[in-house]
């Protein structure tokens, strides 16, 4: 699950790329950590929130929500109408060996595009949490789950308030739009 990424997009890429029509802000950093302050690209535009959902039942924030469960879970369901996305240039995922070390993976596509992860936010708490599916058959050596990564064409119709959730959620498949490279960080 993905639990760190990477943004470092200038702001006039993330307008360009997301059809934005005002200036964006950007937290650009190395490694997007939970709890850290990130762009989100909404039907309206940008903003700035916390990556993280703070809830009274677990101290730590849920940083991941399951694509499969989203409607069936107390957490999700008051928020499914609020859809965002959560653009990066890469992120990263842990394969465990059998030895029990560790092995880091940064993942991005091999033209090194955007990439927009489904998410959901909350916006009274100002935060969101990014939506995970199975991962594709490139990179399921290395996890049982990665984020929802859009399609292009697929991007608006996510984010669209108008869009009702039954046709939100069927928006939510592993990936195909591009492949994705896995590079092992030493």
């Amino acid at each position: 699950m993905c639990s760190r990424y990477i943004l470092n997009s200038s702001p006039q890429t993330l307008n360009d790329r997301f059809s934005l029509r005002s200036e964006t802000s950007v937290n650009n950093k190395i490694e997007i950590r939970p709890t850290d302050l990130s762009t989100v690209i909404l039907y309206s535009g940008a903003s700035l929130l916390h990556w993280g959902l703070m809830t009274e039942w677990n101290p730590r924030p849920i940083i991941n929500a399951r694509a499969e469960t989203l409607e069936h879970k107390q957490t999700f369901k008051p928020i499914l109408s609020n859809r965002c996305i959560i653009p990066a240039n890469s992120y990263f995922e842990w394969q465990k060996s059998k030895n029990g070390k560790k092995t880091k993976y940064i993942i991005n596509q091999y033209d090194n595009d955007l990439m927009a992860f489904a998410g959901l936010m909350d916006f009274k708490h100002k935060q969101f949490v990014i939506i995970t599916c199975p991962p594709i058959d490139t990179i399921s050596h290395i996890h049982h789950r990665m984020p929802v990564i859009l399609d292009p064409d697929r991007e608006k119709h996510w984010v669209r308030p108008m869009t009702e959730i039954p046709h939100a959620l069927s928006l939510l498949k592993p990936y195909s739009y591009s492949e994705l490279r896995a590079t092992a960080i030493r």
